[in-house]
């Protein structure tokens, strides 16, 4: 059973999870997110970006815009507006995100340290859309650790991967994927109070 004092600090995390989810940029396409990210005053493209709860910094580069705007992540995308609008913020959901897991890198790359899972929530009127940030540690200093991806998901989609088949060994399911998504499923299932 919780007690009182459990549920007051869970409600108290529950509302600053929901405020942190409402970001201030507001756009329609992907082309006016890229300009948003690429402004020479106030974008945020080779800036340095820290992550508040992992104290971990990183940075977005050109050809990673490129990457979180291309055809095949905005079709995985739970829609090309909420796309959009996680390109938008990219730099304001990598500060706010609340769950994190590193891992090997799955592809095998040579020039590849570490690959960083970062989730966060996205307001979206009356719903909360999880988002994906896939972070790149490179071996070499120069590289630093760069923002590869970021992705608005569908719930329903990303259940697939945490659920039971990673659970039974399914061969097709990336175990580190699967276990991240399951935390990130925790995170919304929590700010929309299933607790």
């Amino acid at each position: 059973m919780v007690d009182k004092e459990e549920k007051v600090w869970a409600d108290d995390l529950r509302q600053n999870l929901k405020k942190d989810a409402i970001l201030p940029r507001n756009v329609e396409t992907l082309t006016e997110a890229e300009n948003i990210a690429k402004n020479p005053e106030t974008g945020f493209i080779n800036k340095s970006l820290i992550n508040k709860k992992f104290n971990i910094t990183a940075s977005i580069s050109g050809n990673s815009l490129s990457e979180m705007t291309n055809e095949k992540i905005v079709k995985k995308a739970v829609s090309p507006r909420l796309q959009a609008k996680a390109v938008a913020n990219a730099d304001i959901l990598f500060e706010r995100a609340q769950v994190h897991k590193t891992h090997k890198d799955t592809h095998g790359r040579k020039e590849v340290e570490k690959v960083h899972r970062f989730g966060t929530l996205m307001a979206n009127e009356n719903e909360y859309i999880p988002v994906k940030i896939t972070v790149i540690e490179f071996r070499e200093d120069n590289k630093g650790i760069r923002i590869y991806a970021i992705e608005a998901v569908d719930v329903e989609k990303i259940k697939k991967s945490a659920g039971l088949l990673a659970q039974y060994g399914e061969p097709d399911i990336d175990v580190p994927i699967a276990d991240f998504n399951k935390s990130l499923i925790q995170l919304v299932d929590f700010v929309n109070d299933f607790f």
